[in-house]
């Protein structure tokens, strides 16, 4: 298993157009019923990970609807993106946000 767990939460979810919107993206919707995808994503990593070793990207822009379903999540474990630019480069920034602190780090996408 990983060492840490990356959400990519940044996207505006284009592909599941018309529920996904550009001001309430598919990861802030409920598609099973109660909670967003977001938490549930996050929810089902706190099974397996403590809370210090999961990281997030999500969009600078949507930062007050993250802020609102994850109210206790430490910020300082968000990295925001101030635009989109796609897989890769989420991958590869998460990626060398947390070698900076567990250079030898094994990461779960």
């Amino acid at each position: 298993m990983a060492d840490w767990a990356v959400i990519m939460a940044g996207g505006v979810g284009k592909r599941f157009w018309p529920m996904s919107l550009q001001r309430k993206p598919k990861q802030f919707l409920a598609l099973s019923g109660g909670a967003s995808l977001l938490e549930e994503c996050y929810q089902r990593l706190l099974r397996y990970y403590d809370e210090k070793r999961i990281l997030i990207a999500a969009s600078a822009e949507h930062r007050e609807s993250f802020v609102e379903l994850l109210p206790n999540f430490p910020l300082e474990q968000v990295l925001w993106e101030p635009v989109g630019r796609n897989t890769a480069a989420c991958i590869a920034w998460a990626s060398e946000s947390i070698r900076r602190k567990d250079p030898e780090a094994i990461i779960g996408v």
